[in-house]
């Protein structure tokens, strides 16, 4: 991508261009690097796609490519190195869903630039995020809408944070599979959704426990 004046404010506005571009240029390359650290391809895919949903929560604060790409290597380097810990302390544990993993991703997915495309596409997620079960719900709205970190979520359901961890992954997964299932997946545009396009002015209404 060209670092020029035009696109860093596409970037920090949230774009679903720059989100497209970042993933095309970074996201075979941190999926590399992670599988390096971490021999399951299920946590690295898993990895990944959060360290994106954190750099758009951040965008505000970068204002250069060098920045965004250190951002993206550390915060995966360090997410792996977590995984291994996690690991080592509880090897019994479950970190992520058994699920099939899609094949490795090449940028070359449905185009998003048709205004049809995208109001179906966050229709089938603004429809899937109201299936939800009651707990992952409650999950979704106070990370994705209300932008709570892990821990304050955990204290305010009085969850342990493992499960408040878990119950996210599966929100994603769920989301993940409601595209699939209308043959419209794509990862930036899942990005796109969980960092702006669920927080939109007249967002999906979700249920309060």
């Amino acid at each position: 991508m060209n670092q020029t004046v035009e696109w860093i404010p596409l970037f920090q506005a949230g774009h679903l261009k720059a989100i497209r571009e970042l993933c095309r240029q970074h996201f075979t390359a941190l999926d590399q690097f992670a599988t390096l650290l971490i021999h399951d391809k299920g946590a690295v895919r898993k990895i990944v796609i959060d360290t994106f949903i954190k750099l758009m929560n951040r965008r505000g604060l970068l204002t250069n490519a060098a920045d965004i790409r250190a951002f993206l290597y550390i915060h995966v380097r360090n997410a792996c190195l977590d995984y291994l810990n996690y690991q080592k302390l509880h090897p019994d544990a479950v970190l992520h869903q058994d699920e099939s993993v899609e094949e490795a991703y090449d940028g070359k997915e449905k185009a998003f630039d048709d205004e049809e495309v995208l109001m179906a596409a966050t229709a089938v997620l603004d429809e899937a995020v109201l299936r939800l079960p009651n707990t992952q719900a409650e999950v979704f709205r106070l990370i994705f809408l209300e932008g709570l970190p892990a821990g304050a979520v955990a204290r305010q359901l009085q969850l342990e944070m493992r499960e408040v961890l878990q119950q996210r992954h599966q929100c994603i997964h769920h989301l993940e599979k409601a595209l699939r299932g209308n043959q419209l997946y794509s990862i930036p545009f899942l990005i796109h959704y969980l960092t702006i396009g669920c927080k939109r002015k007249t967002p999906v209404t979700i249920p309060v426990l």
